[in-house]
């Protein structure tokens, strides 16, 4: 059985966590130096999705220091995935949910509950494990 994948807070997410704006969350991740770095980047063609820890986030709106930041990780998203492939991103996401091979995710980007809407995840994918999928893929469609 697969890991289950590493769960971080979107943005939004953390609006909802700290009860402010988007203006204001902005403002401070701007101005603040207190104000928790991103842990991952869900790298996808256009833009790069990111995602913080729950707890640095909880513990940034009781007054605490977060600690000494590392550099975010980096994962792939589903269009860098379907253009390393040559195919669409909706076909990826078919292969997800059909083909055994394809690699679990190694982080999920959770958003705010919204009602009457499905809570939005946005997943990444670690590099080595999308590269070795491509590679078994070609390899296959070439004999």
């Amino acid at each position: 059985m697969a890991e289950a994948a590493e769960r971080y807070a979107t943005i939004g997410k953390v609006e909802e966590l700290l009860r402010l704006s988007d203006t204001r969350v902005a403002q401070l991740r701007n101005r603040d130096p207190r104000f928790p770095p991103h842990a991952v980047e869900v790298l996808e063609q256009r833009l790069v999705r990111r995602g913080w820890h729950e707890e640095a986030i909880t513990a940034y709106r009781r007054g605490k220091d977060h600690e000494s930041p590392e550099p975010p990780q980096q994962y792939l998203g589903y269009s860098l995935i379907a253009e390393r492939l040559g195919v669409t991103h909706v076909r990826i996401r078919q292969l997800e949910e059909s083909d055994p091979q394809f690699p679990a995710a190694a982080v999920e980007l959770v958003g705010p509950r919204r009602p009457r809407r499905h809570q939005i995840v946005h997943k990444g994918w670690r590099p080595e494990d999308v590269d070795a999928y491509v590679a078994a893929r070609k390899a296959t469609s070439a004999r």
